[in-house]
C-alpha cells in the first residue's frame, strides 16, 4: 500500500543532474570559503558573541561550529556570526514595558531593536518624553535598576565592552537577564 502523505516527485534524468551539479558546487564554494578562512581562538569569538570566553563551552554542546585543533578549539568567524544570529536574536520586545515612576533612578529604556540606554533621572517619568523628542523610534521603558545615580556608573562600567556610543548600549543576554533579574526582585516599580 502507498502512503498518502507521501510526495511524488517526478524528475527527468537532466533536472536530477542540474539539481546535483548545483548542490555540488554550492558545496564545493562553501568548503573553498571556509578553506581561506583563518581560524579564530576562543577569546576572539567570545568577543564576537559578547559573551565571556568560559561561555563558549556551552554554546559548543549546544551546536556551535567548533572545530577540535591540538591543544585547542578553534572557530570560524563566519560560522560564529551565523550561529549568533540563529540562536541569538535579543531583542527588547520580549521584555513588557513598564510604566514610568514618578521617582529618582537608573532606567533602562529600548529604542531600536536590540540597543538600550542606561540612564540616570531625578524624574524618570519626565526624562522619558524628554528622550523621546530626540529619537526616531518609539521609547519602551524596561526597567528601573536602582535609585542612586552610582548604580548608573556601576552599570556603565559592567557592561562598558557593549557601549556603542554615550549611555546606548547593545542588548546582551546578560543585560537582558539583569532587566528579568530586577523587575522580579521587585526594582522597578509598576
Amino acid at each position: 500500500m502507498t502512503d498518502p502523505n507521501a510526495m511524488i516527485v517526478q524528475l527527468t534524468v537532466g533536472e536530477l543532474k542540474a539539481v546535483l551539479v548545483e548542490a555540488v558546487a554550492e558545496g564545493l564554494a562553501r568548503a573553498r570559503r571556509l578553506r581561506d578562512e583563518p581560524f579564530i581562538t576562543r577569546p576572539r569569538a567570545a568577543d564576537l558573541l559578547d559573551v565571556h570566553p568560559s561561555t563558549i563551552d556551552s554554546y559548543v554542546a549546544e551546536g556551535m561550529p567548533a572545530y577540535e585543533l591540538p591543544g585547542s578549539l578553534r572557530f570560524r568567524a563566519s560560522e560564529v556570526i551565523q550561529w549568533r544570529a540563529e540562536h541569538f536574536t535579543f531583542d527588547a520586545s520580549e521584555i513588557r514595558e513598564m510604566r514610568a515612576p514618578q521617582t529618582r533612578g537608573v532606567y533602562v529604556v529600548a529604542g531600536i531593536e536590540g540597543f538600550v540606554k542606561i540612564g540616570f533621572a531625578t524624574n524618570i517619568a519626565r526624562r522619558i518624553p524628554g528622550l523621546q523628542t530626540g529619537h526616531p523610534a518609539p521609547l519602551r521603558l524596561l526597567a528601573v535598576l536602582g535609585h542612586h545615580q552610582r548604580h548608573e556608573r556601576v552599570f556603565h562600567r559592567k557592561y562598558r565592552a557593549h557601549r556603542v556610543t554615550g549611555e546606548w548600549f547593545r542588548l546582551t543576554p546578560e543585560l537582558a537577564t539583569e532587566i528579568r533579574k530586577a523587575r522580579a526582585r521587585g526594582d522597578s516599580e509598576q
